[in-house]
């Protein structure tokens, strides 16, 4: 039971115990409020979107969150649970789109706990990661890497790294600016 089903039947019992009291009626005998509509409105209708606990509902949404096509879908016919099959296209389409790094979600929902909104935003923020690092060079991608491991030291502080880490990058660009010209 998700947290919002929690909620939603809390509500629902305060709302039973609301109505039994009585409602402030005007001069007119008109009720003032309706005590349940107005401190419990129904809620929308959740829309339906793709199924977050299968395969193929995390492969469709992640395609749709990241505006992609979804790659076509094999399924072993041996396996009695139908699992999917690892093809060159489906790997392929992981490795264009740059979430390789997420195959552990793709496939059995990774991490317990990971709503679709942390998911989504894990997703959009790496293939932004990944662009800028594909896009610097050798010496660049060093000093990122370098960073990156120096942040798993707790006794330096990470404004320091990001600092050190910053000026090492300008004064690389500075020297690759002065060579082009």
């Amino acid at each position: 039971m998700t947290a919002t089903h929690t909620c939603r039947r809390a509500l629902l019992k305060g709302a039973a115990v609301l109505t039994a009291i009585p409602v402030a009626v005007s001069a007119g005998g008109v009720p003032l409020f309706d005590v349940v509509e107005d401190l419990f409105p129904v809620a929308a209708p959740i829309p339906a979107g793709p199924d977050l606990s299968t395969f193929d509902g995390r492969l469709l949404a992640a395609a749709d969150w990241l505006s992609l096509p979804p790659p076509p879908i094999v399924y072993d016919e041996e396996d009695l649970q139908g699992g999917v099959m690892l093809t060159p296209e489906l790997m392929a389409w992981f490795r264009e789109n740059d979430l390789r790094a997420h195959l552990g979600w793709f496939f059995d929902g990774g991490p317990a706990g990971t709503t679709a909104d942390e998911q989504r935003t894990r997703l959009m923020q790496d293939r932004e990661m990944l662009a800028l690092f594909n896009g610097m060079d050798e010496t660049e991608q060093g000093i990122m890497l370098q960073a990156i491991e120096r942040f798993a030291d707790p006794s330096i502080p990470a404004e320091v790294i990001q600092a050190e880490s910053l000026a090492k990058l300008d004064a690389h660009r500075a020297a690759k600016r002065a060579r082009a010209q």
